[in-house]
């Protein structure tokens, strides 16, 4: 072990070699197997979340959709880690509009990375949604405990613009404007044929009274 080495976990490896006389021929067998050296002194057990990101494919339904979310999980501490991570989707005030996803995180040495994508599914077109990752540290069963494990969360905004339900309001609009027109253009047709009929029941009226004038006329004379 380097004198110099840090505190924490370091990544090592044991090989054996064994050499052998076949004939005219020297065998070199070797055996390898990969090991973790622990160093003692100030363990910093953390994983981080960096640079997340999420899109939308939206479904016909309104109320279904897969939101997609991609992130790198860091291993900022100085312990080897593994972990398991949540995600979900809310919205507006925090209220969660879709199931959780689980998946599992691979043990991971301190100061690498791995990339990330988990895609929840049933997620409606709520015009705001804020995907949200939770992820919980772990240690191997077998290695020793390097102290409190804390989880860490992180979230981004996602806008949607529901497309579908928006081209029903529209065409149910068109429609209940197209109905008030023609409820219009019929009353104002009703309106005119009943100004229409009242006005030649006057003229009728006016014009029997008229004969029956002209004849009351003759009569007397």
């Amino acid at each position: 072990m380097p004198a110099d080495a840090r505190p924490g976990d370091h990544a090592a490896g044991l090989a054996v070699s064994a050499l052998s006389n076949d004939g005219q021929v020297l065998v070199d067998r070797r055996v390898g197997t990969r090991l973790y050296v622990r160093v003692p002194g100030d363990l910093q057990p953390l994983l981080s979340i960096d640079g997340m990101s999420a899109s939308y494919t939206p479904s016909l339904n309104p109320l279904d959709g897969e939101t997609a979310v991609t992130f790198t999980v860091r291993n900022a501490g100085n312990v080897a880690l593994s972990g398991r991570l949540k995600a979900e989707v809310r919205g507006l005030f925090g209220i969660g509009v879709s199931g959780e996803v689980g998946a599992e995180v691979d043990e991971m040495l301190p100061g690498s990375t791995r990339t990330v994508t988990t895609t929840v599914s049933g997620v409606g077109q709520w015009i705001y949604l804020s995907p949200t990752v939770t992820l919980y540290p772990s240690v191997d069963q077998q290695a020793l405990n390097p102290g409190p494990l804390r989880s860490v969360s992180r979230d981004t905004v996602l806008f949607v613009v529901p497309w579908a339900l928006l081209a029903a309001l529209i065409i149910g609009l068109l429609v209940w404007g197209g109905l008030r027109l023609r409820r219009r253009i019929d009353d104002r047709r009703a309106r005119a044929w009943v100004e229409y009929t009242e006005a030649e029941a006057r003229r009728k009226a006016e014009l029997e009274r008229e004969v029956v004038g002209a004849g009351t006329s003759g009569a007397t004379r």
